[in-house]
């Protein structure tokens, strides 16, 4: 019931489209019962779109009532409504905020209320870790936050990691503090172990490429007080990246960290 509820209040704050909402849609629409609704798609059928809400009326059992609850719902023409002057429709019985909320709210069926909903932008040709080469600038979904850093998805079907000490270029105490799930995030491949899956990564894309030979954890972080902070962090990364595979990045910090407290 509480969903049904949700899924009504949504429909009524946003409307539908008369022409292409579904049965199941429509039925949520104030004033429609399941009659009316089987008039209007039957009706849709034989005449094709609805080019107006007066055509509504031409909808067997589609009264003066359920037009008045459900027509301002069904379809919206935003480019005409900003055409007409509110003052124009104020009566005794409507005063001028009541007809701008009116109008305001006539051009909503079809809108849709969400912020933008952007994905990372995966690079075409990388699809699994042999793909990744030093160097490469790629974009990314943080898909964990650690202690110790953040895990970042960037398409290859091996989360890469963040070492705390590659998050920013100024001292990090908390990654939470810098990244969160979810966030698209700009990374450098720095190394890729492909037979361990490890991929280290960096979000301070000027940083150096490590020289052949030298493993990143033996270069100097940019600050001692950081680097020193992250000494554990990265003996407990290398004994959860050993895990990961089997138990799962979260399963495996769990696991490290009884095996720390014990």
């Amino acid at each position: 019931r509480s969903l049904d509820a949700v899924v009504e209040d949504c429909v009524n704050a946003v409307g539908v489209d008369v022409n292409t909402a579904s049965a199941p849609l429509l039925k949520r629409v104030s004033g429609l019962t399941q009659t009316l609704v089987n008039n209007i798609l039957e009706f849709r059928d034989k005449n094709g779109q609805f080019r107006s809400r007066h055509d509504l009326k031409k909808v067997p059992r589609f009264g003066e009532k359920s037009f008045e609850l459900a027509a301002g719902l069904l379809i919206g023409d935003a480019a005409f409504l900003r055409t007409l002057k509110a003052s124009d429709y104020v009566s005794e019985q409507y005063g001028l905020p009541t007809v701008e909320d009116i109008l305001k709210e006539l051009e909503k069926p079809g809108r849709d209320p969400r912020g933008e909903f952007r994905t990372a932008e995966l690079k075409e040709g990388v699809e699994e870790i042999k793909d990744l080469v030093p160097g490469m600038v790629l974009e990314g979904t943080v898909t964990n936050v650690t202690n110790f850093g953040a895990f970042v998805d960037v398409g290859v079907h091996q989360d890469g990691l963040v070492h705390i000490s590659a998050l920013a270029d100024t001292f990090v105490k908390d990654p939470h503090d810098v990244v969160k799930a979810g966030q698209i995030v700009k990374v450098k491949v720095m190394e890729v172990d492909r037979e361990r899956k490890r991929i280290a990564l960096t979000m301070r894309l000027n940083d150096p490429l490590p020289v052949e030979g030298e493993s990143r954890s033996s270069r100097p972080a940019p600050r001692s007080d950081q680097r020193n902070a992250s000494t554990r962090g990265k003996k407990d990364f290398a004994a959860a990246a050993d895990n990961k595979r089997q138990t799962g990045t979260m399963a495996a910090l769990f696991e490290q960290a009884l095996k720390n407290k014990r």
